[in-house]
């Protein structure tokens, strides 16, 4: 794709960060875009920004270790723009502990954000 203008960008982790900067540059680059966070607060402050810049958007809060949420997800984007062009998995996280100090829980919990609900599932999905 070198033409990205009207094209459609699902990104997680929009709402803070990279993937903030990276919904960014897809604005700028004509994209409608679909953002995706589990912190609404972050979501709706990067789609103002958006929206500044002429941005087409549709804001989904999402835990991408849920695969009911990433279903939604999915749903609701074909819903409101017809396909998906480009689809950024950046969501992530870390504990604050250390590798030896961290519990079960916090594994079990960096493993469905970072590994178990991810782009593969994406083919999987009916929508």
């Amino acid at each position: 794709m070198k033409d990205l203008k009207g094209k459609i960008a699902v990104i997680t982790g929009a709402g803070r960060g990279l993937g903030r900067g990276i919904a960014l540059h897809c604005a700028k680059k004509g994209m409608k875009i679909v953002l995706a966070d589990i912190r609404l607060e972050s979501l709706t402050s990067t789609e103002a920004d958006l929206h500044a810049l002429g941005a087409d958007t549709l804001l989904v809060q999402t835990d991408v270790s849920r695969l009911a949420d990433v279903e939604n997800l999915a749903k609701k984007s074909y819903e409101k723009f017809g396909a998906v062009d480009l689809l950024v998995n950046n969501a992530g996280i870390s504990p604050a502990a250390t590798v030896l100090e961290g519990s079960l829980d916090d594994w079990n919990w960096i493993m469905g954000v970072s590994l178990f609900t991810r782009s593969d599932q994406y083919r999987t999905l009916s929508v």
